[in-house]
């Protein structure tokens, strides 16, 4: 057989081939943002009776929604370090080292820009290992709540986007560690 045909054979094997993924949505139309960090992803935990649960391999259950009065829920999801706590779409929650307990956020400018506060209109709720007691809120700059845990302003890293990654975890960034969180209050301080 001729070159030329094998090489038409081919083309035309591929271009099949392309209409087939193209057709059964395999192509690879969705993005994600997640970049390869060997940080790892975590699997949101088993919810409280009563509250909606995730199970293994599925993605976190978002809160009821309510009225403008009802507040935020906290949980607590697994991963590679450990019970840690997440936010509502499970997204994790990091403390920063330089926020002292019970001092507020030190974190503003570009820093927050990369780690966004965990803004809240009032306490959020306790779900699942969550210590309600360790549960507050404290007055950003700006004049709005942040979100602490064990007194430590709670962050989100913008990266993040899909539930249950932890792609922050022992970052040094503007002059401290950034940290997920145990429901002990205590910071996850593992790599």
């Amino acid at each position: 057989m001729p070159r030329t045909s094998v090489k038409r054979g081919l083309e035309a094997a591929c271009v099949a081939a392309a209409i087939v993924l193209l057709a059964t949505g395999a192509a690879g139309c969705g993005s994600s943002k997640r970049k390869p960090s060997g940080t790892g992803s975590a699997t949101p935990a088993t919810s409280s009776p009563g509250s909606t649960a995730a199970t293994p391999g599925s993605q976190q259950a978002t809160p009821a929604r309510g009225g403008p009065g009802t507040p935020k829920q906290v949980a607590v999801m697994t991963s590679r370090f450990g019970d840690a706590l997440n936010a509502p779409g499970g997204h994790a929650l990091y403390v920063f080292s330089r926020d002292a307990p019970g001092q507020g956020s030190t974190c503003y400018g570009a820093c927050s820009k990369r780690f966004h506060p965990f803004i809240v209109k009032q306490t959020p709720q306790a779900r699942d290992a969550v210590k309600q007691a360790l549960l507050g809120t404290a007055q950003r700059r700006n004049g709005r709540l942040q979100a602490t845990y064990a007194g430590r302003p709670l962050y989100f890293y913008y990266d993040e986007v899909d539930p249950g990654e932890v792609l922050a975890q022992g970052v040094t960034e503007f002059g401290g560690t950034w940290w997920v969180v145990a429901p002990s209050g205590q910071p996850l301080q593992q790599r």
